[in-house]
């Protein structure tokens, strides 16, 4: 199981250890790839380029982008996941890494889980070289994630 908080601004988040450094990653459902990482990161991921991917952002916008496949440590393993890198000092995790977890985001109390709950292989379902990245929860492929939303009613 991995913990995690919601941000003051709704942003579902989780701490992961890589290259003996924490590092804040925020679970985008709209991203339906594996991973998006800042560009320091690449060199302790055992990176291996595997070809260019088109990336549909959220205005619309079409990008064409590098994707390599990296050795990831996620809960307590190293997966292998594809991921293209960003100047930026964020990791963005898609939902194609996490097909095989149940998320709960509770926006009453700040927290989110990643629970593991299916382990047997599932097929991309995206036609190769092609990803779609959207705004936080819009247009997300959900795999086997159950997003949960809890709301206070006043």
């Amino acid at each position: 199981m991995i913990y995690g908080t919601v941000s003051v601004d709704g942003v579902p988040t989780i701490i992961l250890s890589i290259a003996s450094q924490d590092w804040m990653a925020t679970i985008d459902t709209g991203f339906n790839g594996d991973l998006e990482l800042p560009e320091p990161l690449r060199n302790s991921l055992n990176d291996r380029y595997v070809g260019q991917v088109t990336s549909a952002l959220a205005g619309g916008q079409m990008i064409e982008e590098p994707v390599y496949l990296v050795d990831f440590p996620f809960d307590d393993t190293v997966v292998h996941a594809e991921a293209t890198f960003v100047d930026g000092p964020e990791i963005l995790i898609g939902t194609h890494l996490l097909r095989e977890y149940r998320l709960q985001v509770n926006f009453v109390l700040q927290t989110v889980e990643l629970e593991k709950v299916f382990t047997s292989y599932l097929r991309r379902d995206l036609s190769p070289g092609h990803r779609h990245v959207a705004p936080l929860g819009l247009n997300a492929p959900m795999y086997c994630i159950t997003f949960q939303i809890l709301f206070s009613i006043l």
